[in-house]
């Protein structure tokens, strides 16, 4: 059964955030994206990628449902992650790209994103 997941932010790196999703699921099914979250009430009802942008107030609270942050301002991520994510029972995503080799003694947290190309060594 795959993890039912929303992002928070409807900027243009949600769209790389979905190409990672979607090469994790060609390996093995995991994730299905519910839709992108953001309180600019301008985008509430549009689109991206064929999903709904939905505001805070119209998501359900609940401990089944992940959220993985979007937006890569790291103050803007961290109040996200706590007072959006976290407040609506929501457990935090991690998406890493397939291709990414991880040394066996590294620790990457619960929320991360680690794109394609990047290199951890240790």
């Amino acid at each position: 059964m795959r993890k039912k997941l929303f992002i928070f932010g409807a900027g243009a790196v949600v769209k790389d955030i979905c190409k990672i999703i979607d090469k994790i699921n060609d390996i093995k099914p995991t994730w299905s994206v519910l839709g992108f979250v953001d309180n600019d009430k301008k985008l509430s009802g549009q689109k991206i990628l064929g999903l709904p942008i939905v505001n805070i107030s119209e998501l359900p609270d609940s401990n089944k449902i992940y959220g993985i942050c979007g937006i890569m301002d790291p103050k803007l991520k961290k109040k996200i992650v706590n007072e959006e994510i976290i407040n609506k029972g929501y457990k935090l995503g991690t998406i890493i790209h397939p291709d990414i080799e991880l040394p066996e003694d590294v620790i990457i947290e619960n929320g991360s994103i680690i794109f394609s190309g990047v290199k951890i060594s240790c």
